[in-house]
């Protein structure tokens, strides 16, 4: 490391093009702390970052030059995922994004092989009119009252604000290959491109969906029948304007 010292928890990593010399390759071994607080591939850098052990990012990771290879291990990230011009070689690696405390912006095509969000109230916005690819298994799950966010970045300024008119510009596209667990997230501007619709159950909708079915249901919890307590719906989050109410 040109400090002299091994990166730790609040560094970010950056491997340039003269990282690549004289040994084109790097690889985050067992003997690592496994935390960082960020991790760059700069645009002309053309060697390869592996991992031999998991690893968490707590801020953003940016692909502009060289190769990702994770697998088989996972990547833990807290803030956004970046690729644009370097490569991501996912194996059968798993991407979880976490850290309720910010959003995550994903941007650029990517090919995950297993991506996870499982942290309540954690916001994530893919890149409109990007396609998001995934091998393996798609996992996003929050909790109730507290869902997962999944929007796209045309409409990362509405904020809660739902979409009633589809807008395919705006949509980002999902591609999953693999089995697909959507609940208690709050879904909208997607465009699934399997054949059969996902049934994102229970979950509510922003709507500008195609293919997705998320729509709360009344269980009437509180005994009450009240449609305004959030507790009488199976996400604890009273409908909006854009969902179908069951």
């Amino acid at each position: 490391w040109d400090g002299g010292f091994v990166p730790g928890t609040f560094d970010v990593v950056r491997f340039t093009p003269h990282s690549a010399f004289p040994i084109p390759h790097s690889l985050v071994d067992s003997a690592f702390a496994g935390t960082i607080a960020g991790l760059t591939l700069a645009s002309g850098y053309s060697g390869t970052v592996t991992l031999a052990r998991d690893l968490t990012v707590t801020g953003d990771v940016t692909l502009q030059g060289g190769t990702l290879h994770p697998s088989p291990f996972t990547l833990t990230v807290g803030g956004n995922w970046t690729l644009a011009g370097g490569a991501f070689d996912a194996g059968t690696s798993t991407v979880v994004f976490a850290d309720p405390s910010k959003p995550s912006t994903i941007r650029g095509q990517t090919t995950f092989y297993n991506l996870v969000s499982t942290t309540p109230d954690k916001k994530l916005y893919f890149e409109a009119g990007a396609t998001q690819t995934i091998l393996g298994a798609l996992t996003m799950e929050g909790e109730a009252g507290h869902l997962l966010w999944l929007r796209s970045t045309a409409s990362h300024e509405l904020a809660a604000e739902p979409v009633l008119a589809l807008n395919e510009s705006a949509q980002w596209r999902l591609d999953p290959r693999g089995p697909v667990s959507l609940r208690m997230v709050h879904i909208g501007d997607t465009h699934n491109l399997r054949p059969e619709p996902i049934k994102a159950l229970p979950s509510n909708s922003f709507g500008n969906n195609t293919g997705i079915d998320a729509d709360p249901v009344w269980d009437n919890s509180s005994t009450a029948g009240l449609w305004s307590t959030a507790t009488n719906w199976d996400t604890n989050v009273v409908p909006g304007s854009a969902d179908t109410a069951t």
